[in-house]
Order: C-alpha cells, then sequence, then structure tokens
C-alpha cells in the first residue's frame, strides 16, 4: 500500500474534489462514516465493562467535520454520544460547518468549549474519547485551549481513538507538535501516513487502520511501486525471483562474501548462511586462512578463497582472476582457478580496519562492475573517503551509527526525519540504501519503503551480517537491487518474527533465524 506525506494525500482530496468532481461532503460523509464503524467494532471488542458513553473532541476544520460525523453514525448505532467543539460554530467552514449544521437539527448543538467551563467532571462521566482536533495539515506547535484539552484528556486516563492521526503528531515524520493524544486505535483516511510509522507517531497512534472513503485509484496509485509503499508480505512476496524446473546451480549465480579478520571470524560466516538460504547457485568465502579453516566444522557447502595475509588488501583482489583488468574488464577465471567469478558480492562483514583493506575496499567501489552489498567496516571507509562513483549497482546497509557517519550529521538528526534522510544518502551515493533500525527503510532517492515485519529478537550481533548475506544473495540471482534490498529486508524481519513465535524473543541466535529463512521463502 502506498505511504503518503501530508501534502500528497491534500493533493489528492483536492483532485477528488475539483477535477473528478467527487463532492467533499460525499467524502467527508464516507471518512465519518468508516471511522465510526471502525470504532464502534473496537470499543464492543473491548467488552461492555468499559461502557458506551463516547465524547467526540473536534476541531474548527475538516477533521472536526469528520468527528462530527463520527458522532452522529455513533449515536446511530445506539451509543451514547457527545460532540465537543473547540472555539465555536463561527470557526467552521465548508463541509465542517454543514455536518454541524446536521448534526445540531438532529441531536441538538454540540457542546462548545472555550476553556472556561471546566471538563474534569465532564471526563469523569465518559468512557472512550474519539480524538477529530486536527489530522494532516497540522504544521505548528499545539498550543492554547488544544493544548489544554489534550493534557486534560492525557490526565483522565480515558482511552482515545483517533481520526486521521492522533493530534499533535506530524503526518510526515512522525514528530510531535508540542504535545500530542495517544490512541489505542487510529484510523487513517484514504492512504496511511508516513507519521503513523516512524516513532514516536507510530506509538502514539497504537493500532492503525486504513479506510477507503472513494478517492480514485487513478489518483492514489497505491501500488505503484515506483512510489513509497508500505513493506508488507503480498509485496514482498511479488518480488520473489522464479526458480525454473529446469535450473542449474549456474541459474543461481556465484555470490563471494569479502570480509572477516582476526578478531571478526564469526560476521563473514553469518552472511555466507544467510547468503547461502537465500536460493544462490554457489558461494566463496574470500577471508584469511584463519576464518576460512573454521569451514571445516560445519558450513560444507561453502568454498574457501583465502587471502594472502591476515586482511584483505590491493594484493589478494589482484590474486582473484576476475579482478578488473586497467580496462575494466572483468578477466575470466583461469582453467586451473577452483573460484568461479562473482556474480554478486557482499563486502565488508567482520572486514577490520586496516589502512590497506580501505584501499581494497575503494577500489572495489570503484573498478568492480557487478552488484555489491557494502555493509560494516566497507562503510567506515566509505565514510572516511570520497569514493566518487561506483562502477555497478550498490546497496549499502547501514545500522543509525554508520548511517550517520556516512552522512556526516548526529544520530539525534537522522531519527528526526528518516525518510528525508535515507533519500539523501541513496542520491549522494547513487546506491539503494537500507536504513537499518526499527522500522528499516529501503531506498534509492526516489522512492523510499517502509519494512513492516521484524521486532526486537533481531536486536543482536550477527543480525546486520544475516541481511548483508541475504540481499547479495538475491543479487547474485539477478533480482534487481532495489528489489533484492526490500526482498531481503522483509525476508530478514519474517524470519525474525518466526523465530520470535516459535521460541520467544529471548537467547534466539542469529544463525537460528538464517536457518528459518527457507520457512519464510515457503
Amino acid at each position: 500500500m502506498r505511504l503518503v506525506r501530508g501534502a500528497e494525500m491534500a493533493a489528492i482530496d483536492r483532485q477528488t474534489i475539483e477535477e473528478v468532481g467527487l463532492p467533499g461532503a460525499v467524502l467527508m460523509e464516507r471518512a465519518g462514516q468508516q471511522a465510526a464503524e471502525r470504532f464502534s467494532a473496537f470499543m464492543s471488542k473491548a467488552g461492555s465493562e468499559r461502557g458506551r458513553r463516547v465524547l467526540v473532541l473536534c476541531g474548527p476544520g475538516n477533521n472536526g467535520g469528520d468527528g462530527l460525523v463520527v458522532g452522529r453514525y455513533l449515536r446511530e448505532a445506539g451509543w451514547e454520544v457527545h460532540c465537543l467543539l473547540v472555539g465555536g460554530a463561527e470557526k467552521l467552514r465548508g463541509e465542517a460547518a454543514l455536518y454541524a449544521k446536521i448534526y445540531t437539527h438532529l441531536y441538538g448543538p454540540p457542546l462548545y468549549w472555550d476553556g472556561r467551563l471546566p471538563l474534569e467532571p465532564f471526563l469523569a462521566e465518559v468512557d472512550w474519547v474519539v480524538d477529530a482536533l486536527f489530522g494532516t495539515g497540522l504544521g505548528r506547535e499545539v498550543g492554547g485551549l488544544y493544548a489544554e484539552l489534550i493534557e486534560k484528556v492525557r490526565l483522565s486516563g480515558k482511552p482515545s481513538l483517533a481520526v486521521d492521526l492522533p493530534s499533535g503528531v506530524d503526518s510526515d515524520c512522525g514528530k510531535v507538535w508540542g504535545c500530542a493524544l495517544p490512541a489505542l486505535l487510529t484510523v487513517t483516511i484514504g492512504l496511511p501516513k508516513w507519521g503513523l510509522y516512524l516513532e514516536p507517531g507510530r506509538t502514539l497512534a497504537g493500532q492503525v487502520e486504513t479506510v477507503d472513503i472513494g478517492f480514485p485509484n487513478s489518483l492514489t496509485r497505491p501500488y505503484d511501486l515506483q512510489l513509497d509503499q508500505l513493506l508488507d508480505r503480498s509485496l514482498a512476496q511479488s518480488l520473489l525471483p522464479p526458480r525454473p524446473r529446469t535450473s542449474y546451480k549456474g541459474t543461481f549465480g556465484t555470490l563471494w562474501v569479502v570480509g572477516g579478520s582476526s578478531y571478526y571470524f564469526g560476521a563473514p560466516l553469518l552472511a555466507c548462511e544467510a547468503g547461502q538460504r537465500s536460493g544462490v547457485g554457489l558461494l566463496v568465502l574470500a577471508a584469511p586462512q584463519s576464518v576460512c579453516q573454521r569451514l571445516g566444522t560445519g558450513e560444507w557447502e561453502f568454498m574457501a578463497a583465502p587471502y594472502k595475509g591476515g586482511h584483505l588488501d590491493l594484493s589478494t583482489l589482484k590474486n582473484y582472476p576476475w579482478w578488473p583488468t586497467v580496462e575494466n574488464k572483468v578477466a575470466s577465471a583461469s582453467i586451473e582457478s577452483p573460484w568461479p567469478a562473482p556474480s554478486a558480492l557482499c563486502v565488508g562483514p567482520g572486514l577490520g580496519r586496516q589502512e590497506e583493506t580501505g584501499e581494497a575496499v575503494l577500489e572495489l567501489w570503484r573498478k568492480l562492475p557487478q552488484p555489491a552489498v557494502f555493509d560494516a567496516d566497507a562503510l567506515w571507509f566509505l565514510a572516511k573517503s570520497e569514493p566518487g562513483p561506483a562502477a555497478g549497482p550498490r546497496v549499502l546497509t547501514p545500522h543509525l551509527g554508520e548511517f550517520a557517519r556516512l552522512m556526516g550529521v548526529e544520530v539525534a538528526a537522522v531519527l528526526a526525519d528518516l525518510p528525508h534522510y535515507a533519500r539523501e544518502a541513496a542520491r549522494r551515493y547513487g546506491a539503494v540504501v537500507v536504513l537499518k533500525g526499527n522500522p528499516t527503510l529501503i531506498s534509492d532517492g526516489e522512492r523510499t519503503w517502509l519494512n513492516t515485519s521484524g521486532g526486537p529478537v533481531l536486536a543482536q550481533g550477527g543480525s546486520g551480517d544475516l541481511l548483508a548475506g541475504l540481499i547479495s544473495g538475491l543479487l547474485a540471482q539477478k533480482v534487481e537491487p532495489f528489489a533484492a534490498a526490500a526482498l531481503g529486508v522483509w525476508q530478514h524481519g519474517a524470519a525474525g518474527d518466526l523465530a520470535a513465535q516459535r521460541l520467544g524473543e529471548r537467547g534466539i541466535r542469529a544463525s537460528e533465524i538464517a536457518s528459518l529463512l527457507p520457512a519464510v521463502f515457503k
């Protein structure tokens, strides 16, 4: 499902009214009706002990108009409802004013609150609060009567349900404009908003449900994969590469994992494990001899291409027959070579930070035409230098700290607007960027997808190595880089979810998560 910013949703709303000709009053009626149905079902499921008295908080804009429609439909469904309008009816415009008249004709005027009426006794008498104060148009600090009202509702402890967005939450990045009203359920209108899936908006929104109120698909383009999307199971499934019945191991490519050092021997092995679980045809580990020797303890399916020394350097690269010549052409492997040329590479897991290693990493970036994932220490070297244009497709997989170093900013700045920085990093490096976290974002500079799988079980050493190996394995199978990154991210998270479901969230090792990847693919 397409993920939108506030301005995009407003443009779709405006085009539907002005160009298509669907009246705004019809859209507001549908929005209020759909939200009321979801709220009624949610409150009923909570049990009769919660009570059936509902207070609907209405702002002066379209969100308040939605709230008045919600109040009407809840009343018709048998709930005891009071609508409270902040300020007065004279502030209402357009469709919101129309629905205030309809509500008044049927049930009498809404309650008008200007700050003088004490609300605490009234709040003590209700069981639920519906928040229809602000929607996607909020772009300033919440203050005055609205801040006072939000604080009073928060202190009352009454459960809140939100129309479109919890009031006070920024629709684009999830930040809070001064104060916000937490919700147990948010019913968002038309398309999901970025701010509902980024912290702190994600936590404040509670459960999120999106309702269709009749915006034409030609305007919303909900399934256009060139636009921002929520990455869910069905979207990930559409990205799966085929497995033809006539396949052989060459069909699915050869992955080289380049990593490892005397301090970090587990990281490249985990990347290899996930790469193999991706369905790749052949896998070669390029690592120090001390790491390659560990393959004899169980990873019999991997091939080993040991470094000459204890860490990666230029002389090691030149020892591999597929290394590009000065004309930037890939040499064919000699008949004596035991190593097939790579279809894709995973560069960085456990690599170490020796100066000579950095030189080799930059050469790989600048000269290697095959697609490659750059992870871990490889990112450290990219951040230290100006790598310039890459010779082939690249996927970067930084966690927040690595990402901030790549962009030369503080982590707090990144967290304040994750989509913006993900897009900027992709443009700066000319790569697909996987900004790891909760949630994880995938961006190519134009579109940015937000992943919906995964949880705390992935918060451990080795988890990122699995992801790098998995994406690299998909690249080796000729999956387009953005699709490989998106599919790998979702599969990785889903394997973590499956592990948590079967075993719980504590004490699961990264290698055990890798073993569940085939079940997730199935």
